[in-house]
């Protein structure tokens, strides 16, 4: 369920929107829209669990039903090409594909522009040129492109997929999200990436049925005989994460922080650019406080509109 909170394409529209109210209205028709959407596939699947399938041209096949054959993760087209006229079956599959083809281009984008915004040019390398991050940014589109086919390629079923990219979303940015939010003076980026690290490493070593994934660590109430982990590791992730990035943000946080106050000065407001002058004569900038430093309005410093 926490998995489900921290997604880019639900936060994506919810900071568009002009006011707090509708966001909230958003997300709420957006709760009640998956409802709503999730009847079609039930629908779908009741239809082919009831169907007799040796009246149908997929019997023609040798094979009895989707289910005994193990292609119960290709219903949805078995039951468009079989169950329905031609024209709603082309009709119907090209739109999927249709659908498919949009949702993948635009996740691979978003993965990679996320990477390089928020990771990249904010972290790693902040003073980065254009040219630099656009490069990033095609690199990050192929190395996204070929994890995903992968992770397409080695995967059991759809479902596997929709479900780890949620158990990764809970493990590594829901208790990012969390802090966030509620303890935003305790968290800095230093201590995101440690926390990240972190967490990753403790999920990863609990190893993916879905992918075929062993796993490098038995957690108690490990089956052997299935490779199954009874043990909530995923959840013990997420709290490694979450501690991680408290305890890494202590370490590599900033002994002078700029206090509210300070950031609300009129030389941010009104464009005036600060020049400082040591009281003391012989001591650095790097050494002085803006409390005892001294400002000076520049007159060829850029204005803001008040």
């Amino acid at each position: 369920m926490f998995g489900g909170i921290p997604w880019q394409v639900y936060f994506q529209r919810v900071l568009s929107s002009d006011t707090a109210y509708h966001a909230k209205l958003l997300s709420f028709f957006a709760a009640a829209g998956c409802i709503i959407m999730s009847i079609p596939p039930i629908m779908i699947g009741a239809i082919a669990r009831s169907t007799d399938w040796s009246e149908t041209n997929f019997f023609e096949t040798g094979k009895y039903n989707p289910e005994e054959c193990g292609e119960t993760d290709k219903i949805l087209p078995i039951v468009l090409a079989t169950l329905t006229p031609p024209v709603v079956s082309t009709i119907g599959l090209g739109a999927i594909s249709a659908a498919v083809m949009s949702s993948a281009d635009s996740s691979i984008l978003s993965a990679a522009s996320m990477f390089t915004h928020n990771i990249w040019s904010e972290s790693i390398s902040p003073g980065s040129s254009e040219r630099a991050v656009m490069r990033v940014m095609r690199v990050s589109i192929v190395t996204v492109g070929a994890i995903a086919t992968v992770l397409a390629i080695k995967g059991t079923s759809v479902y596997s997929l929709w479900y780890l990219s949620g158990d990764i979303v809970y493990v590594t940015l829901f208790p990012q999200l969390l802090l966030v939010v509620h303890f935003e003076d305790r968290i800095n980026a230093r201590g995101s990436q440690i926390g990240l690290l972190l967490g990753v490493i403790i999920r990863a070593i609990g190893g993916d049925t879905g992918l075929n994934i062993p796993a490098l660590v038995e957690f108690p109430g490990y089956d052997c005989k299935t490779n199954t982990q009874y043990f909530p590791f995923r959840s013990l992730a997420m709290i490694v994460t979450l501690l991680g990035c408290l305890v890494g943000s202590a370490v590599f946080a900033d002994p002078h922080p700029i206090s509210e106050e300070e950031e609300d000065t009129p030389f941010y407001k009104k464009g005036k650019s600060p020049i400082i002058s040591s009281p003391a004569g012989g001591e650095t900038i790097d050494k002085l406080r803006l409390e005892d430093a001294v400002f000076e309005e520049d007159e060829n410093a850029p204005r803001n509109a008040e």
